[in-house]
């Protein structure tokens, strides 16, 4: 699998299972369970405002907002459910002077994992700010938490621009190779988990098949952000057989190194072909939208994108059926079994051929801008 494809700076995935219980494009053995990592109490774990703090190298330590004041807050919490962490969050904002300065807060959203819930709040000012003015955000619980120094504290914040407005997305498909997708029961295979997995039975349990699917990975280009923004970013296959990754959130800044948001991978199930997907930018302060078409055959298989199985973590191919796509996520290794199934002995990745290896194909970005309301937000399930 390649490396170097994690999220920028600021950019977090919506983490979405398989149907087996895995993440998607992720084969990492997930231990033997149990609670160790359950907070001691209940209450809150985290509160701070999501940009801090500025990146590496930055000649500042101040979040940038807009004239609006708007920043994103950051709460992470155990047995707390969005209710009472909203009427227990405490957010004063102050000039200079020392005069607070008026503003509401509000829910953007809600998400509930094994071990905590997460929350994003965003603060607003009820009248606009001037450019270049300095603030300090105290972020506090009540009643006052002791669970350690990550819940609130004094956050300085500078006005930068003027709010930024959704534009229509524009992106590229970046790398294209294969994903393997599980077929059959798992358990129809199975084989020695490696060293440090922390499995319980010392096995990984397999599907008996995978199927080959054509994955690749949608890079995202923002636009210039003053302060800070509230964006889910998603990819919609419409009725093309697929799946696309979970949604990512973006608050207003990635890596200046990198060339744009790198979005969750998408897998189609036909491996030729032209290939279509629609990035959709929504704001979770309005649920407005902003959408485009994005289109393209693929360009020439360069590797794997790795499985929803465990397959990339046998230490050799588990079986004839398997040995192909094993050896294509471990394109470095020197066993014998996958000398037979490669190309031509190189590290391309053993099931690549001359037919499949086109040249790159023009992509082409169709600007189709569809922006309307949403609900804002949606019930947790549960009812928490």
């Amino acid at each position: 699998m390649w490396v170097g494809l994690v999220p920028a700076m600021f950019a977090l995935d919506l983490l979405a299972p398989s149907s087996d219980g895995l993440p998607l494009g992720v084969g990492e053995a997930l231990g033997c369970g149990g609670s160790g990592n359950l907070p001691a109490v209940d209450g809150w774990t985290s509160l701070k405002p999501m940009l801090y703090p500025s990146s590496p190298g930055s000649a500042s330590t101040d979040i940038p907002v807009a004239t609006d004041g708007f920043f994103v807050i950051d709460a992470q919490s155990h047995n707390l459910d969005v209710e009472t962490a909203a009427a227990q969050l405490r957010v004063v904002v102050r000039d200079d002077a020392g005069t607070e300065v008026p503003g509401d807060v509000s829910v953007l959203r809600t998400q509930a994992y094994p071990t905590f819930d997460s929350y994003l709040f965003g603060w607003v000012a009820r009248e606009p700010l001037a450019v270049g003015v300095r603030l300090t955000a105290t972020l506090a619980t009540e009643p006052a938490t002791v669970t350690g120094s990550t819940v609130g504290g004094e956050f300085a914040l500078t006005v930068a621009g003027a709010p930024t407005a959704m534009s229509t997305p524009a992106a590229t498909f970046d790398r294209w190779g294969s994903f393997y997708r599980g077929d059959g029961e798992v358990g129809g295979a199975e084989c020695p988990a490696p060293p440090g997995s922390g499995r319980c039975d010392q096995t990984l349990p397999l599907p008996p098949r995978v199927i080959e699917e054509l994955a690749t990975q949608v890079v995202w280009t923002p636009p210039e952000v003053a302060g800070g923004v509230a964006w889910r970013v998603r990819l919609d296959l419409g009725e093309q057989p697929g799946e696309a990754g979970p949604a990512k959130e973006f608050f207003g800044r990635i890596e200046a190194s990198e060339p744009g948001l790198y979005l969750p991978i998408v897998r189609f199930r036909e491996l030729s072909g032209r290939h279509c997907v629609s990035v959709v930018v929504e704001d979770l302060r309005t649920g407005l939208e902003q959408r485009s078409e994005l289109c393209s055959e693929p360009a020439p298989l360069a590797g794997s994108f790795g499985s929803n199985t465990y397959l990339q973590q046998c230490p050799e191919p588990p079986s004839a059926e398997l040995t192909p796509a094993w050896c294509d996520m471990n394109p470095g290794s020197t066993l014998a079994a996958c000398d037979g199934v490669r190309e031509d002995g190189s590290q391309v990745g053993c099931t690549l051929s001359a037919a499949r290896a086109r040249a790159p194909a023009l992509v082409s970005l169709a600007g189709i801008v569809l922006a309307h309301a949403m609900r804002r937000r949606r019930p947790r399930r549960g009812g928490r």
